[in-house]
């Protein structure tokens, strides 16, 4: 979906990790999100350039968030 969406002037690529935990999300606000994020990132790259959607194993804990 996403590469349909995105310019051809975009480079549009995954580094997806291997063992990443399962979550519990909402699969359309999820996807919703991510289409956000790449076309916002779209909007800042008017000449061209590379969106990289990447996943990894994060814990967020206090001293992160503040």
């Amino acid at each position: 979906m996403l590469k349909r969406t995105i310019g051809s002037h975009i480079c549009m690529t995954a580094s997806l990790a291997g063992e990443v935990w399962s979550t519990r999300a909402d699969k359309t606000q999820l996807q919703t999100a991510i289409l956000n994020l790449a076309l916002n990132a779209q909007e800042a790259l008017p000449s061209g350039g590379r969106i990289v959607v990447e996943t990894q194993n994060v814990t967020l804990d206090d001293s992160y968030i503040a």
